[in-house]
C-alpha cells in the first residue's frame, strides 16, 4: 500500500475521477546523461495531476502520498498551477488500487501496471548493461502508451477515437 492511511472507497472513486479528468498516466523515457556515456535510456511509470486548486492538491498528497510541485505561470494573468506526481513501483501500487474506478484512462493504467511488473532490474540504476531485447520490450510499452495517450483504442474500428 502506498500510504498507511485507510481510505474510503468513495475517496478512491473520487481520485479516479481526478486522474481521468486532470491526470496523465505515462511511461516516460529519459535520455542517458552525457556524463554516463554508453548507458541506455531509462523508462519509468509516472502518474501526474495538474490543477490550480491548492486545497485539492494537498488533499491528494496527504491521502495518496507522492510529491507536489508548482509550475511557472504562463502569463501574469494566469493562475499558479500545482502538480502532483507518483512514480515507478509506488505508481504501480496506486494504479492497481485505482483501476476498478478508472474510465477514460483504464487502458493506460493496465499497460503501466503490466510494464512495471515486467521490469527486470539486473543492473545499476543508471541503466548500464540492459540487454537489447529488454530495451526493445520497454520501448514497445513506451510506444503503446504514447498511442493510448493520443486517442488510440484497440476496440475502435480504425484504432482511434473520432476527433
Amino acid at each position: 500500500m502506498i500510504v498507511e492511511k485507510v481510505l474510503a472507497e468513495t475517496d478512491w472513486a473520487y481520485m479516479a475521477g481526478i486522474v481521468d479528468g486532470e491526470g496523465s498516466i505515462v511511461i516516460h523515457k529519459t535520455r542517458p546523461q552525457k556524463k554516463y556515456q554508453n548507458k541506455t535510456h531509462r523508462y519509468v511509470v509516472d502518474v501526474k495531476i495538474g490543477m490550480t486548486d491548492k486545497r485539492a492538491m494537498y488533499w491528494i498528497k496527504d491521502n495518496f502520498g507522492g510529491c507536489l510541485y508548482t509550475s511557472r505561470k504562463a502569463s501574469k494573468s494566469s493562475r499558479e498551477m500545482f502538480g502532483w506526481q507518483i512514480r515507478a513501483n509506488k505508481a504501480c501500487d496506486f494504479l492497481k488500487r485505482l483501476s476498478p474506478y478508472l474510465k477514460t484512462k483504464a487502458l493506460q493504467a493496465e499497460l503501466a501496471i503490466t510494464f512495471q511488473s515486467t521490469l527486470i532490474r539486473k543492473t545499476g540504476w543508471k541503466g548500464d548493461g540492459i540487454q537489447p531485447e529488454e530495451l526493445a520490450k520497454r520501448d514497445a510499452f513506451y510506444e503503446m502508451n504514447k498511442m493510448l495517450n493520443h486517442g488510440y483504442d484497440p476496440e475502435t474500428e480504425g484504432g482511434y477515437y473520432d476527433r
